[in-house]
């Protein structure tokens, strides 16, 4: 039995010798690591709390760039798994890669910044960090991998860098304090359930750049009021996508379509019941099958284009409330005039307030409604100014405009 082994042994030796590999496992001040052809992984260690008066107990855990002239170039898989004690993190450049479940559960973990040296990070790196407040991510990660910063209850700031490319299967699922996202446009796919369960999240950016859009990635939000979508080409979604269903507790989803966008993707908001507004540029040129289908709350569809580029659009079945609510809406143009200010809107409906607001400096002088009734508005100021501005409200009382103001 000894021979045997002794033999395995040997050969796994000469395995990981033919492989041109080295490996020695060290110890160095309160880090364990090891040598790998040359270059070092942090495999573990231990972070003592310091106590100060008046103050929160800090543990700091400082990874240095080189341990006996070796560079330090990674912190291994589960290094610091459930190390509650650590609630800073000092990486050096020297680092490239972070592995999976690096810091799992590390609840005291307050901040951490990657350097832009590091090019990946591995699954859970982060996930259940329940202190951790923000994040800022270095400009060399490509990928934030499945389930990354996962449970990060008191998560409320990241910064995704342009070098993303994907965001994973529910990265920053459940990140109940994350009040906004923007979602680069170098990002081309966003996972499963990838931003799900981020119940005070408010605002979402979604970048031009974005194909793929997985299930349920942005479902159970419960008080998301803003999507900017100015993604331009997203790939279908399948009728159980849900990708905004929501058990909802706001006032409504407002939806903004960029002024690139081309198409709108089947099923992209199927059986949002939380959907309340809808601008849609006239760059679009195809709506997708029953993409708002089931909007039961769907009231206003703001379209900036002309009826005749409307019925040009290739809108596909189960978009009825399209139809029911749409509202068109032009630019205004407007001039100075010997007489005063010519101001002309284009595809405003008859019975909007028209209001002019002189200005000097940034002291309001006079402001001046008119009814719109189909006709070209001269309007004659009584007091000098500066500078003014031309807005379109539905009333006077709401001051909801319904398109953007002009200045001059």
């Amino acid at each position: 039995m000894k021979k045997k082994i002794l033999l395995s042994l040997t050969l796994i030796c000469l395995g990981i010798l033919a492989l041109g590999i080295t490996v020695f496992a060290e110890t160095y001040e309160n880090l364990e690591y090891a040598i790998v052809d040359g270059e070092i992984t942090i495999t573990g260690g231990h972070v003592t709390l310091i106590a100060t008066p008046g103050q929160p107990d800090r543990g700091e855990l400082i990874i240095p760039s080189t341990i006996n002239g070796y560079r330090v170039t990674s912190i291994g898989d589960r290094a610091f798994k459930n190390c509650t004690s650590i609630t800073d993190i000092s990486i050096p450049t020297s680092v490239t890669s972070i592995g999976d479940a690096t810091f799992y559960r590390c609840n005291n973990l307050k901040s951490i910044t990657i350097p832009d040296s590091v090019t990946s990070i591995g699954t859970f790196t982060f996930a259940y960090c329940d202190s951790l407040t923000n994040v800022k991510i270095g400009n060399g990660v490509t990928s934030i991998v499945d389930d990354a910063f996962k449970y990060c209850t008191s998560l409320s700031s990241v910064t995704i860098p342009d070098s993303v490319t994907s965001i994973g299967d529910s990265a920053f699922s459940v990140c109940t304090s994350l009040s906004s996202v923007t979602i680069p446009d170098s990002v081309t796919s966003i996972g499963n359930h990838a931003f799900s369960s981020c119940t005070n999240l408010t605002n979402v950016t979604i970048g031009t750049g974005v194909i793929y859009i997985g299930q349920a990635a942005f479902d159970n939000c419960e008080i998301l009021e803003k999507v900017y979508w100015n993604a331009r080409n997203v790939s279908d979604f399948s009728s159980y996508n849900h990708t905004f269903k929501a058990g909802y507790s706001g006032d409504g989803i407002e939806v903004i379509f960029g002024d690139m966008v081309a198409t709108i993707p089947a099923y992209a908001f199927h059986d949002c019941t939380s959907l309340t507004s809808v601008t849609i540029p006239d760059s679009v040129t195809s709506i997708g099958k029953s993409a708002f289908k089931y909007c039961d709350e769907l009231s206003i569809v703001y379209y900036y284009g002309t009826p005749d580029e409307w019925n040009a659009i290739d809108i596909y079945d189960g978009n009825d409330y399209l139809y029911e609510n749409i509202i068109f809406i032009g630019p205004i143009w407007a001039s100075k005039s010997e007489d005063g200010i010519i101001v002309e809107p284009v595809n405003i409906e008859s019975g909007k307030t028209v209001v002019l607001a002189l200005y000097n400096g940034n002291i309001l002088s006079e402001i001046t409604p008119v009814t719109y009734t189909g006709e070209i508005i001269n309007i004659t100021p009584t007091k000098t100014y500066t500078n003014a501005k031309v807005m379109v409200w539905e009333d006077l009382i709401s001051m909801k405009p319904v398109c953007e103001a002009i200045e001059l």
